[in-house]
């Protein structure tokens, strides 16, 4: 081989530039090559939802001899055990939790749980949706004027409790006769009202009617 056809050889291969070849797999994760894999060419690393990169940049350089960083690796997202109930509590009970592990919560006899009774770790590292609590729900007997039980539960009023009522006689109810006992100490719907059917407006009428009567007589006797 003349000089010229070996500078000329060299050359082609130093413009071509050095091949650095595929990355190792990366566990947990993708590894895209969008310029290629010669000289000044990037792999772009990403990991699969649940997972963080760690121990490296999200993207490697190859230069003249080589790739010019080592692989990172695609660690599982954690999250710290939730912030303790009061009056209930979670399981299972761990240091760590990693990525959709999920905890259960419950309360102790008398109380509600006001939220969702799972949760899990999500991506951002943090249990999701937020936990609930341990309320105590008690709603009030409920009081309506010239009504009357008829069924239902008995005090103390515990979350969902139910109770109905009706109007005595000669009185019409406005609102429902059933009630519930929600999550925030009240009835729902609104309690009832009991008002008077119009037995009143009748007697008046009749009344009158009278009246008139009474008149007519004693004009016709005068």
């Amino acid at each position: 081989m003349s000089l010229t056809a070996f500078f000329l050889l060299s050359f082609a291969a130093a413009a071509q530039g050095f091949n650095c070849g595929p990355l190792p797999e990366l566990a947990h994760g993708n590894i895209d090559y969008p310029s290629g894999i010669e000289t000044d060419a990037k792999a772009v690393l990403t990991c699969k939802t649940g997972f963080n990169l760690v121990g490296g940049p999200n993207e490697i350089m190859c230069g003249d001899q080589g790739w010019l960083s080592r692989l990172p690796v695609c660690e599982a997202v954690t999250c710290s055990p939730p912030a303790d109930v009061v009056n209930g509590g979670f399981s299972p009970q761990r240091e760590v939790y990693k990525f959709q592990d999920a905890v259960f919560f419950s309360c102790k006899k008398g109380f509600t749980l006001s939220g969702h009774e799972l949760v899990t770790c999500s991506e951002q590292g943090t249990f999701s949706p937020a936990p609930p609590t341990c309320v105590l729900v008690e709603c009030e007997d409920p009081v309506i004027p010239n009504a009357e039980f008829v069924g239902g539960s008995r005090p103390p009023h515990e979350y969902l409790a139910t109770v109905e009522y009706r109007c005595k006689a000669g009185f019409t109810m406005t609102g429902s006769s059933s009630l519930k006992c929600g999550m925030n100490n009240r009835w729902s719907p609104e309690i009832p009202k009991c008002s008077s059917s119009g037995h009143g407006l009748v007697g008046g009428v009749v009344g009158g009617l009278v009246s008139i009567a009474v008149l007519v007589v004693q004009f016709f006797w005068m």
